[in-house]
């Protein structure tokens, strides 16, 4: 498994959690609401059997319209925070990677990475007969990450990599490519994962 795929089913369990959370809210108003309702009625029974009815229809009505109202209101306030609240976590999840843990996913987006550098050399060399191919790729990381787990993911490449200067990013990496770099820093990364799981995030939560 890629760093790119562990980000992505990050935000997918974050936002099943945040789903099931305004769902609940969402029927907690609406049972609230039903219930008013149904004192309402009660409180008018002593009024005749014609006006509990009419009320009783007039009440279901109204309570239908205002659970519907709830569901709406509750939806469509958490809608930029349950978001925002979605990656921030994935992207405190991450940040808070130790261990073999981080340098695993370091070196899933390292592979990653690499594999965007031989997808553009290729396209180089079919479309221009151009060999951009650089005879060693520079990998940079934070000033930790590079303290700690530099060497390890250097000697585990399987590619002719040397490790550059620290880099100006909290995780994730850099990859020089000869007079190019490949942007894979957690940011950039967290960027691109949200571009493509929003979608399906809005349709889940929000319909």
């Amino acid at each position: 498994m890629d760093g790119v795929t562990k980000i992505t089913e990050r935000i997918s369990a974050a936002a099943a959690a945040e789903i099931e959370k305004i769902k609940a809210d969402a029927a907690a108003e609406i049972e609230k609401i039903e219930a008013d309702s149904a004192e309402k009625v009660k409180a008018i029974q002593a009024d005749g059997d014609a006006a509990v009815a009419r009320e009783r229809a007039e009440a279901a009505q109204r309570a239908e319209s205002a659970a519907a109202a709830a569901k709406r209101a509750v939806t469509l306030a958490c809608r930029a925070e349950v978001l925002e609240d979605v990656y921030a976590k994935v992207r405190a999840s991450l940040a808070a990677m130790d261990g073999k843990e981080r340098e695993d996913f370091l070196a899933g987006v390292l592979r990653a990475a690499l594999a965007d550098c031989h997808a553009r050399e290729a396209h180089a060399k079919d479309t221009f007969d151009e060999n951009i191919a650089p005879k060693t790729y520079t990998l940079r990381l934070s000033a930790a990450d590079t303290a700690a787990y530099g060497e390890a993911l250097v000697q585990s490449a399987s590619e002719p990599i040397v490790l550059g200067d620290a880099a100006d990013i909290d995780g994730g990496l850099l990859l020089v490519c000869g007079d190019t770099f490949i942007n894979c820093s957690l940011e950039m990364i967290l960027r691109d994962a949200r571009e493509k799981t929003e979608p399906q995030i809005r349709a889940a939560l929000f319909g």
